[in-house]
């Protein structure tokens, strides 16, 4: 939504403006993904699939599921459970997983920031106040 909102000539900001409660919030990355946004945000198309696919995948896990429910669960030792935070051994190839995929996540996050910084800007140049 930041990257969206910051460029001047999508109307993202308006729109969202006009109706809170009416406005996909949740469709961002696909909204920034449509061929107009694309292009005037810059996008690295490939780079974005891969920010895009993760985080789908995030969206099927946040949300109270057996997969999530596992976390709490200690796979090396049945019916034990973690209350707070805790290490399984079990859980390695799991955890090198999510940690790839934070990192790689992060380069996204770090070409958005650029981005957005750019966008304000080039907005202030044209004399807009941005919020």
């Amino acid at each position: 939504m930041a990257l969206l909102c910051s460029h001047r000539a999508i109307d993202v900001l308006q729109r969202l403006d006009a109706d809170p409660a009416r406005f996909p919030v949740h469709s961002a990355v696909q909204t920034a993904r449509k061929n107009r946004n694309s292009e005037l945000l810059k996008l690295d198309t490939n780079a974005w699939s891969v920010f895009q696919s993760i985080t789908e995948w995030y969206d099927t896990y946040s949300h109270a599921t057996v997969f999530s429910l596992a976390t709490q669960a200690k796979l090396g030792q049945r019916g034990q459970i973690f209350v707070g935070a805790g290490f399984d051994e079990f859980k390695l190839d799991g955890y090198r997983r999510e940690l790839s995929i934070r990192v790689s996540s992060m380069q996204r996050l770090y070409d958005m920031i650029v981005a957005v910084e750019q966008n304000v800007k080039a907005a202030q140049g044209h004399g807009e106040q941005c919020p």
